[in-house]
């Protein structure tokens, strides 16, 4: 998603048509941005917003934190060495719950700074009902990963950057979460969304992981007798409270 200073001020210029019209007649915007850009306005968001407006409170954010502790302790890692890649680039990677509600931020400091005058932190709402076109509310409502860049964002705070975001999905397919990555309009790049689907790949692989143990444990325990689980070299993997019992 190569784009050079004219095909910004095209999108610029769609940008404004739209605001004003309700519509792109040269159809420059790409099909699932304007569509985005037509809830938004359903919706009543206003495009001139300079900051999310709706930030939970930190004991709301606690809440929302401890609810989502298991996805958290799994993508932190994953998103810290999503950040060694990029270091020095000029990018953050975020982790959102399935409402759009920051819930984590890692990653490059000055742009953590930078966007925290458009309430991108923790506890705000970056759903499309609250933040307007952008790539984490908008790959909620698509369930697909998306990159949205400069101008395609329907409100101007995020008018600057460039986000790519995927949704994270549990082992019933559901939504849980959404990757993001963010960083300036001129560091646009498909490789960046690119690494964000490989790394929630690796977290929802991760996820599956822990749910088929617990699984695992979950059976083991409902049977009465000693179990040992042993792999082929006979190191024992797990065994029941049962077995703990018999071999003292």
């Amino acid at each position: 998603m190569k784009q050079n200073r004219l095909s910004q001020e095209e999108l610029y210029k769609a940008w404004s048509e739209f605001i004003s019209l309700g519509e792109v007649k040269n159809g420059s915007v790409r099909a699932e941005i304007l569509e985005s850009w037509k809830r938004c306005r359903k919706m009543g968001i206003n495009p001139f917003q300079k900051k999310a407006p709706l930030v939970l409170t930190q004991k709301e954010l606690e809440e929302r934190r401890k609810r989502k502790e298991e996805l958290i302790s799994v993508s932190l890692p994953i998103m810290q060495n999503l950040n060694s890649f990029v270091t020095g680039s000029g990018f953050i990677v975020i982790l959102a719950d399935e409402d759009g509600v920051i819930i984590e931020i890692s990653g490059n400091k000055d742009v953590a700074e930078a966007v925290q005058r458009g309430n991108f932190i923790p506890g705000a709402d970056w759903s499309e009902k609250g933040a307007g076109t952008n790539a984490v509310g908008t790959a909620l409502i698509l369930d697909q990963p998306v990159q949205v860049f400069s101008y395609e964002h329907y409100c101007i705070s995020s008018h600057k950057w460039t986000c790519s975001a995927a949704p994270i999905h549990d082992t019933n397919g559901r939504i849980i979460g959404v990757l993001n990555m963010s960083g300036s309009y001129e560091k646009v790049h498909l490789h960046t969304l690119g690494m964000v689907v490989a790394a929630v790949n690796a977290i929802e692989n991760l996820l599956k992981v822990q749910h088929e143990l617990r699984y695992r444990t979950t059976i083991m325990e409902s049977i009465s007798d000693g179990l040992v689980a042993i792999d082929c070299n006979m190191n024992i993997k797990q065994f029941n409270q049962a077995a703990a019992k018999l071999l003292k």
